[in-house]
């Protein structure tokens, strides 16, 4: 028989645990009480009482792990429903899982709950059934004793984690040197990692095991030395002078491509930077030199955009991560180059809008959004009369603040489902992660471990599961130029290719300093 200080003890330990489960994030079934985890029929029927009173447990008649079942009162009977999965979007870079009863899907099932609870919606017509109360458990479903016991195959094992840790470490290297077998490398790894139940707390010893082993620095160790390879030795432009030396945040300079956003309309401008986009990342010249003249269709023929992406160390530095964050460097620049900074301000803000809305472009909208809530820009006492800014431009600043830094917060995160008019994903946040450059990754470094690896694998289950829908991504873009019969504007490819941001933000001297150099200094 346990002493009374070792029961008190186990009773505080258990409370603890509880308050900690139900302290998780909504999307965790441990954060509600009315889950009750694997427990039987029988045992669920011992503990429904009341009119309108149910639970959520663990499906065991299913036959399936991973399903649920939800056990309630109603009059006088206890009742049980099967909570139905459905594939949402299959086949598609945009497939989740639904659930529901009868009618409508959620994405989660803790959406499904309040649904019913909050619209007192029968479960079944035939039923009747309403929800009511909640059933919360009085006992965590945790087991301390076995956090570190190998249960092997079992999902919520800390040795099944830090073996597929390592596994997706060695992934990521092979992708960097074997050209020819990088899909069916990924296919081996379970990308679709979850913590384990009750190790939430001990996951700060996880990242470093990813950010730190030798297959990691093995990938840093196969990229360039880190500096551009965008070739400034022959450019020829429309609205830069001849002599490129004077060009260095020239005023005028930034003044004449101010006038021309300002003139030209944001769905023009998104189109443009699409297009750009597009052809830079394809490993095309958007800018044909020698004729002085832009291709007038988006190429999209011939080429395999996520082998390079993968396999390729050098492009993923030079042309995805130089790409983004000299654009957001440019933007920053032409704004505190605009003669009212906040009318610029507001314009980018609905160019934006138009990436992400009509172009389906996350790429540039990412590298819009973080030149907008850039430090320099972003802080009360800046540049920027923020006032002024909602008072003069209140729809754009509203967009902005309640709707814009939402879906690029999830963005970096890795949280925000595409759409399905996706055209150019957000390759930033996976390049940084393949690069190792985690300094360049917006917040990343005042992230907590445990986030950091949250992070890290959501981006690169996204970049898998991106990549193996290619085609779908391909046929967006193909349709922007048939759907909104944009003319050509040779002003706006110019202004958005990155060398004419090179030449303007650093002069012919950018082939000497790093893009981490040239980063730190902008962003410090």
């Amino acid at each position: 028989m346990e002493s009374e200080p070792e029961t008190a003890t186990k009773e505080r330990q258990e409370r603890e645990l509880l308050e900690w489960e139900l302290s998780l994030h909504s999307s965790d079934l441990r954060a509600h009480a009315w889950y009750h985890g694997n427990i039987s029929r029988s045992e669920s029927e011992g503990l429904l009482q009341e009119e309108g009173e149910f639970l959520v447990r663990d499906s065991t008649s299913s036959g399936r792990p991973g399903d649920f079942a939800l056990s309630c009162v109603w009059k006088g009977a206890i009742l049980h429903f099967l909570i139905q999965k459905d594939v949402l979007q299959p086949d598609t870079i945009y497939e989740q899982l639904g659930y529901r009863f009868e009618n409508e899907s959620f994405p989660t099932v803790s959406d499904l709950i309040t649904y019913y609870v909050g619209n007192s919606v029968p479960i079944s017509a035939k039923s009747g059934a309403k929800i009511s109360l909640p059933r919360n458990r009085s006992v965590p479903l945790t087991n301390k004793s076995k956090l570190y016991s190998s249960l092997e195959g079992s999902e919520y094992d800390y040795v099944s984690l830090t073996r597929e840790a390592k596994l997706m470490s060695q992934s990521l290297h092979s992708i960097a040197s074997d050209k020819s077998g990088h899909s069916d490398i990924l296919s081996q790894v379970s990308l679709d990692l979850r913590p384990p139940a009750g190790l939430l707390e001990e996951l700060e010893y996880i990242p470093e095991k990813i950010l730190r082993s030798d297959a990691i620095k093995g990938i840093q160790e196969l990229g360039p030395a880190h500096k551009s390879n965008f070739d400034l030795s022959n450019i020829s432009s429309i609205i830069l002078p001849t002599k490129m030396e004077d060009c260095v945040l020239s005023p005028s300079v930034i003044q004449t491509v101010n006038t021309r956003l300002l003139e030209a309309s944001d769905r023009s401008i998104a189109y443009h930077m699409t297009k750009v986009d597009w052809n830079i990342l394809s490993g095309k010249n958007a800018f044909d030199e020698d004729e002085a003249q832009v291709q007038n269709e988006i190429e999209t023929d011939e080429f395999k955009f996520y082998d390079t992406f993968f396999e390729n160390s050098q492009y993923r530095w030079n042309t995805v991560i130089e790409r983004s964050l000299t654009l957001s460097h440019f933007i920053v620049v032409t704004v505190l180059g605009a003669e009212v900074r906040e009318e610029l301000f507001s314009k980018w803000i609905r160019i934006a809008d138009e990436l992400r809305t009509s172009m389906g472009n996350f790429f540039s909208f990412c590298s819009v959004m973080r030149g907008l809530n850039s430090s320099s820009l972003a802080k009360c006492d800046g540049p920027l009369d923020w006032l002024k800014l909602r008072r003069d431009y209140t729809n754009p600043t509203f967009l902005f603040e309640t709707t814009l830094r939402c879906t690029y917060k999830g963005l970096l995160q890795g949280t925000e489902p595409y759409p399905p008019n996706s055209s150019i994903p957000n390759l930033l946040p996976p390049a940084i992660i393949l690069e190792n450059c985690w300094e360049l990754f917006p917040g990343f470094q005042n992230s907590s471990a445990q986030d950091k690896l949250a992070i890290t694998v959501s981006h690169l289950r996204s970049i898998h599961r991106l990549s193996r829908n290619e085609s779908i991504q391909r046929r967006n873009i193909e349709r922007l130029g048939a759907d909104f019969l944009i003319p050509e504007d040779l002003v706006l490819v110019d202004i958005f290719r990155t060398e004419v941001h090179l030449i303007i933000l650093w002069g012919l001297l950018y082939s000497d300093i790093t893009l981490q150099s040239r980063c730190k200094q902008y962003d410090d």
